[in-house]
């Protein structure tokens, strides 16, 4: 019997040319985000790594990188049409901080400079050689002091706004809170390990990676509540044990690197976050944390609770002479009340103001907001605060209308982390070690975008 056979149908799939051209803008897209992506977890890792960064060379390495991540993003700006530049409400503060800064740069006539700040113009009168009334003065008394403290910090806030403006996807911010997650696990196992097991030629003040224990205990304020938050998060058992086992490790590093201040606002942090969840109405998250806390004290009192106990009854000694400190910086504020004595200037003037005993030199406050003040004059550090202010208001705003998981534990984390960081610069200069003032501002960049970004749970966002 004669069976007929069918010709195979070839289907042709045809596209248009614009369709083309959209498949090509987004496979361009996915490259670009993966570039800026790499950038950003290479300052994480990168920064803490030599002494937080505190040197010259890897400093550099830093602001090289921040400006090559500006430089990458304004070519996108350029290139494709119709994009969007995002940024926060308060963004007319941060400018007005910064241009009353180059105001202290500015040479100024004696005549206006014996008005807005006489305490500058007598130190000039009493110190400079060649002074003379015609000349032109700054409101700074040492200008590179200055200069290198914009040097230092405007990558921070490039870092911060090219943050805003990049990061969308959900999968991206899962990856760079993963990367900050472990890193800082690595680092607190690394500093444990190091002190407690291979003491030899270790030095007394550092801690992991960092040289001064401090620093490293402000570091890990930020990222165990992370960690918290991502354990939070997790609806697999194993996950969720997994991750609040890692933000328990972090917790107990803190303890562990025998930093008051950081022990402190570790629990702060803590304390927080709980009654951040308790207003969420999450039980669930709150039992997680308790459990959680138990067992950094578990991991503490096994590792041994002597040295700890030991830190903390010389706290007295150590608070007295944070507020000689303190108490001898404020009639440097009263003399130099609206523009400050200049920006990263503290150290060259506070030797004129010191009345207690001591041979140490102090380059800082020990209170980052109280030097802040200090350089900087009340107008500036009050637009400075101001634009803090204003972001944490409109995370905690956009947090009430929000019922995306990720978005509310993540927030929360990251809140607790930096409110726990805020905290912990009453009592050290956390913000002049450029790791930790990185860290601290690229998670406020994330937890501010994410906090107004509804996601799609598609696979192309993972």
């Amino acid at each position: 019997m004669y069976k007929s056979k069918r010709e195979p149908t070839i289907t042709i799939i045809t596209t248009t040319p614009q369709e083309r051209k959209n498949r090509k803008k987004r496979k361009n897209d996915k490259k670009r985000g993966f570039f800026f992506e790499l950038i950003l977890i290479f300052l994480v890792i990168f920064s803490p790594v030599f002494h937080g960064s505190l040197t010259p060379a890897p400093l550099s390495v830093i602001q090289f990188a921040s400006f090559a991540l500006l430089l990458s993003w304004g070519v996108r700006l350029i290139r494709v049409s119709g994009s969007e530049v995002i940024y926060p409400s308060s963004t007319f503060f941060v400018v007005l901080f910064f241009s009353i800064l180059i105001f202290q740069l500015i040479p100024l006539p004696t005549v206006i400079l014996k008005v807005i700040s006489p305490s500058t113009l007598a130190l000039y009168k009493q110190y400079l050689p060649d002074f003379t009334k015609s000349g032109f003065y700054p409101l700074t008394i040492y200008s590179f002091a200055t200069k290198r403290e914009f040097l230092n910090s405007i990558p921070l806030f490039f870092i911060f706004f090219v943050t805003l403006n990049i990061i969308e996807k959900r999968g991206s911010f899962n990856r760079l809170f993963l990367t900050i997650i472990f890193w800082s696990l690595a680092l607190s196992l690394y500093g444990v390990v190091k002190r407690y097991f291979l003491p030899i030629g270790e030095e007394p003040y550092s801690f992991s990676t960092f040289g001064n224990k401090n620093h490293f205990a402000a570091y890990m304020v930020m990222a165990a509540p992370l960690a918290m938050g991502y354990a939070l998060l997790q609806r697999e058992r194993v996950k969720k044990y997994l991750f609040g086992f890692i933000a328990a490790i972090i917790c107990a590093s803190v303890f562990l690197s025998l930093s008051r201040a950081g022990a402190l606002s570790i629990i702060f942090s803590l304390i927080l976050m709980f009654f951040l969840l308790k207003k969420e109405g999450t039980a669930t998250g709150r039992r997680w944390l308790i459990s959680a806390a138990v067992l950094v004290a578990i991991l503490v009192l096994f590792s041994g609770i002597g040295p700890i106990k030991e830190r903390f009854l010389k706290l007295q000694m150590a608070w007295l002479w944070r507020w000689n400190i303190v108490q001898d910086s404020m009639p440097l504020i009263k003399d130099f009340p609206l523009f400050g004595v200049g920006w990263g200037n503290f150290q060259y003037i506070f030797t004129l103001y010191k009345k207690f005993i001591s041979v140490s030199y102090y380059a800082h406050l020990h209170n980052d907001h109280l030097q802040l003040i200090a350089e900087t004059g009340l107008i500036a550090a009050f637009f400075y605060f101001a634009f803090l202010v204003g972001l944490f208001r409109e995370i905690f705003a956009n947090l009430k209308t929000r019922r995306d998981p990720f978005v509310k534990n993540m927030v929360i984390g990251g809140i607790c982390g930096l409110l726990g960081m805020v905290f912990h610069s009453f009592f050290d200069f956390n913000f002049h070690i450029p790791a930790v003032a990185f860290l601290f501002w690229f998670i406020l960049s994330l937890i501010y975008k994410c906090s107004y970004t509804h996601f799609r749970y598609e696979k192309e966002d993972h």
